[in-house]
């Protein structure tokens, strides 16, 4: 299985660079690409993790099989352990969130269509996630766990310091009673200082 981000965001901001390469750890960086990828520095960083395109997987020669995923919040159908054997590429939107989401899974969904891509879309669940939740989620499907039996914590308290603090209003994947967040993340929003 090939995993596919396509970058959604003009820039490659240090907040999506940790979640992408948290993201090709999970899937290992032989499986992991990333797609519409300005700058080559941006590209060059991310070759560490995977291949990087300057090219939307819409615009690009890259897929040779028809058997395609978009994984999209507003899917009817949901990710299924069974959809293993059915698709060879799970293709995710790379976006810093927004809160409430902008849909723009939706736009790229359409960008498909009239290249005549043929895709089916799939959603684990409603809730948005970080990309690299995602991709964690699908993962672990595609390994053979139902996506009932995932635990999941809907928005996350982050403390910056003793009088601020920093709410992520997304869902993440709970392993041991706590959520799965990119390594340096946390280090990451306490210097930054804000959201």
């Amino acid at each position: 299985m090939k995993y596919i981000i396509e970058h959604l965001d003009g820039k490659l901001y240090k907040w999506c660079f940790l979640e992408y390469k948290h993201a090709a750890k999970v899937v290992s960086k032989a499986d992991m690409i990333f797609t519409n990828v300005n700058g080559e520095k941006a590209r060059e960083k991310l070759n560490k993790f995977g291949k990087a395109y300057s090219k939307s997987v819409a615009d690009i020669n890259l897929i040779n099989s028809k058997r395609i995923c978009v994984l999209d919040p507003n899917a009817k159908k949901t990710l299924t352990t069974s959809d293993k054997n059915k698709f060879d590429y799970l293709i995710f939107g790379g976006i810093m969130g927004d809160y409430p989401p902008k849909k723009r899974t939706k736009g790229f969904c359409t960008k498909m269509k009239e290249k005549e891509i043929k895709f089916e879309t799939r959603n684990m669940g409603k809730e948005q996630m970080s990309t690299d939740t995602a991709v964690l989620v699908a993962k672990m499907i595609m390994d053979g766990k139902k996506f009932d039996k995932i635990k999941f914590k809907d928005t996350i308290i982050i403390e910056i310091n003793d009088c601020e603090e920093v709410e992520l209003p997304f869902r993440y994947v709970l392993e041991n009673k706590k959520p799965v967040l990119p390594p340096g993340l946390v280090e990451h929003l306490k210097k930054r200082g804000y959201f």
